[in-house]
C-alpha cells in the first residue's frame, strides 16, 4: 500500500506505519518486510501529510539499533535532509529527529556532512520551534564528536547561532549548546574560533545557573576552550574565575572535576594564579 499510486491510499498506509513504528518489536519487524525503501520513496511524495508520516516513521525506525545504519544505505540519509528546509515545521522536527538518531553512528557522521546535512542543521539552530532547536543542537554536538567535523561547522556558520542558544531562555538549550560548544572546541583552530566570535561572556554567564547539568556542560566548554594559552587571557578577562571556584563546592562531582580541570589549565596562566589567590581559590 506504500507503494500505491494513489496518494489518499499511501497517506493512510504510512499513517499506520507510522503508529505502528512506535512499538519496539515492530521497529524490527517492518524493516524486516522491507518497509525501509517504500517509506523513503515517499519522502519525495508532494503531499505534506505524507511527509510528516514518512519522516516521523523513519524517526521512530531509526531508535533501534542496527535501523540506523540500514536507513542511510538504503539512501535515507539525502532526501531526509532536503526535508530539514522544508516549509512545514512538523516535517522540520521529524526529519531532524531521525538525523538526531542517526547521528550517533560513528560512520553516518561522517555521511551527514558528506550529504551536506551540516548547513540545513544550523539553520535549524535558529528555528522559531524550540523542539527543532533541540533535535538539530543534539544531531550538530553528535556530529562534532567527529573530529572532522569539528572545523566543518565552524566553516558552516555555527558559532553565531550557538551564541545565540546559549543565551537562550530554555536551560535545555544552554546545556545542549554547552555541550555542543564543548565538542567544538576540541578541535585546535576552533577553539581560537569560538572565543574570538563571543562564546565567553554567555558562558561565564552560565557559571551561575542553579541547574546542575548547564553547570556541568558549561564548566566542561570553559575547561576545553582553556587549553589554549591565549583563551586562558580571556576568561580570566571575563570574569571566569570566580564562577569556576565557586563550583569547585558543588554536590555534583562531574561539575567539580570539569570546573576543577578548566582551573588546573587557567593556573598556567601568571595572571589567572594571581588573581585565583584574590578570588580566594587558596589561601594566600
Amino acid at each position: 500500500l506504500l507503494r500505491s499510486p494513489e496518494e489518499r491510499i499511501q497517506e493512510l498506509a504510512v499513517g499506520t506505519v507510522r503508529n505502528l513504528s512506535v512499538q519496539h518489536d515492530n521497529k524490527l519487524r517492518i524493516v524486516q518486510e522491507g518497509g525501509l525503501a517504500p517509506l523513503i520513496a515517499l519522502l519525495k511524495s508532494p503531499v505534506v501529510n505524507i511527509l510528516q508520516h514518512g519522516a516521523a516513521s523513519l524517526r521512530n525506525l531509526s531508535v533501534r539499533e542496527g535501523n540506523d545504519v540500514k536507513i542511510p544505505i538504503e539512501g535515507g540519509l539525502p532526501p531526509l535532509i532536503t526535508l530539514l528546509s522544508h516549509p512545514s515545521a512538523e516535517v522540520q522536527l521529524h526529519a531532524c529527529g531521525a538525523i538526531r538518531n542517526m547521528s550517533v553512528n560513528e560512520e553516518n557522521k561522517v555521511k551527514i556532512a558528506r550529504d551536506v546535512g551540516l548547513r540545513p542543521l544550523i539553520e535549524l539552530l535558529s528555528s522559531s520551534v524550540v523542539e527543532i532547536q533541540e533535535q538539530a543542537v543534539i544531531a550538530l554536538r553528535n556530529l562534532c564528536a567527529n573530529s572532522e567535523n569539528q572545523s566543518k561547522v565552524v566553516q558552516e556558520g555555527i558559532i553565531p547561532p550557538l551564541v545565540a542558544m546559549l543565551r537562550a531562555y530554555e536551560e535545555n538549550l544552554q546545556m545542549l549548546a554547552s555541550a555542543c560548544v564543548r565538542n567544538i572546541g576540541l578541535d585546535p583552530a576552533s577553539k581560537v574560533a569560538l572565543v574570538e566570535a563571543g562564546v565567553l561572556p554567555p558562558l561565564v554567564a552560565l557559571l551561575g545557573s542553579i541547574n546542575p547539568g548547564v553547570q556541568e556542560q558549561t564548566a566542561a566548554a570553559l575547561r576545553v576552550l582553556s587549553a589554549n594559552p591565549d583563551n586562558q587571557t580571556r576568561i580570566v578577562e571575563e570574569g571566569g574565575l570566580g564562577g569556576l571556584i565557586d563550583l569547585l563546592r558543588s554536590d555534583n562531582k562531574d561539575v567539580q572535576e570539569h570546573a576543577c580541570g578548566a582551573l588546573r589549565n587557567l593556573s598556567v596562566n601568571e595572571e589567572a594564579r594571581v588573581d585565583m589567590v584574590h578570588e580566594a581559590c587558596m589561601p594566600p
